[in-house]
């Protein structure tokens, strides 16, 4: 009796602690699974995910606050998008500022004076109920090249291993994401005198994959047979996957891979988390007050590769089959994405 008071005692102890449910993303639109931390704070935390990538106009952030603990894991709900901040990025080396401009979930840079290159050093500024945030400094790293991007199918689970190789140096602190489309074709409906458009759309897809380099790599090392994805064969002919390899001072590949291994560590809602994640924001204002999430700045290599799936021989999966008007799928849209016909 006495043995099961004490469990009792135990798990009301870890519901009365406060957690937060937290979302985070990895950059420009990779999903992480949900994470959970255990803080003394009842107040909703600031979630900053932002990448700036070299080029111009290619910087996104996305801002929520995280949801607040309840006593029932019922109760949950989806932490909120923070749309009314002012969102700033910040050239050190030439003292330009540029704000990003809010669009349906996220902020955008859209300032083609504002140019993003190797060497240079940044850092983000957000003013949000009359409190500023800001991000340490981020030296962009040169990007090592891909030497090629490729696959494996699995005939025995009807799966597709795509695989990265790479050239490094000895700054080749690494990080990968894809994103991609696949081509539906829908059937006519009963009564096609009726339809006007379109049986032939693509798909947009985006990898929710972790991928970091696992070490430091000596200098003129390769990387080899990095998997980046497993892809079932349903897709209905073809897909495109784009790749992105980006580049990660240390502070952010030890950010990635603390992430990385908080989020394999299968922990349940009321478990207490392995470790407490730190990103490289503060508020200025108020120091002490936490805030979760990373601002990377990265320069990038790309390579792209499409993948048929009629070349297994396998037979279009019913579930994709879908008739009338191909836009209404998720994601769908008629537009060629770019990188299709060159594949």
């Amino acid at each position: 009796m006495m043995n099961n008071f004490s469990k009792l005692s135990s798990l009301n102890r870890n519901l009365k602690g406060i957690a937060f449910l937290i979302i985070l993303f990895s950059c420009v639109s990779a999903c992480i699974d949900p994470i959970f931390f255990e803080t003394n704070n009842s107040d909703p935390l600031l979630v900053v995910d932002g990448q700036l990538i070299t080029g111009v106009n290619n910087g996104e952030v996305k801002l929520f606050t995280s949801t607040k603990y309840v006593s029932d894991p019922n109760d949950f709900t989806a932490p909120r998008m923070v749309s009314d901040a002012s969102v700033y990025v910040n050239d050190v080396l030439s003292g330009k500022r540029s704000q990003l401009k809010f669009n349906t979930d996220h902020y955008e840079l859209d300032d083609e004076s504002f140019e993003v290159v190797v060497g240079g050093e940044y850092f983000l500024e957000i003013i949000w109920n009359d409190q500023t945030y800001r991000s340490q400094k981020e030296r962009i790293v040169e990007a090592p090249k891909i030497d090629s991007i490729y696959y494996n199918y699995k005939s025995v689970d009807k799966t597709i291993d795509v695989y990265v190789d790479a050239r490094t140096d000895v700054e080749s602190l690494v990080q990968w994401k894809w994103s991609g489309a696949y081509q539906v074709i829908s059937f006519l409906p009963s009564e096609p005198d009726t339809f006007t458009c379109c049986t032939r759309c693509y798909v947009e897809v985006t990898g929710k994959e972790l991928n970091i380099v696992e070490r430091n790599i000596d200098i003129q090392q390769s990387i080899k047979e990095v998997l980046i994805t497993t892809l079932k064969v349903d897709m209905p002919t073809e897909f495109l996957i784009n790749l992105q390899q980006l580049s990660l001072t240390q502070e952010a590949h030890e950010y990635l891979n603390l992430l990385k291994i908080q989020k394999s560590s299968g922990n349940s809602l009321f478990d207490p988390p392995p470790f407490e994640i730190n990103g490289n924001l503060v508020n200025v204002d108020n120091p002490n007050e936490k805030v979760l999430g990373y601002f990377f700045a990265s320069d990038q290599d790309t390579k792209s590769i499409k993948i048929d799936r009629r070349e297994f021989f396998i037979a279009t999966p019913n579930y994709r089959s879908f008739v009338g008007d191909c836009r209404d799928i998720i994601r769908a849209d008629t537009i060629i994405p770019p990188n299709w016909s060159g594949n």
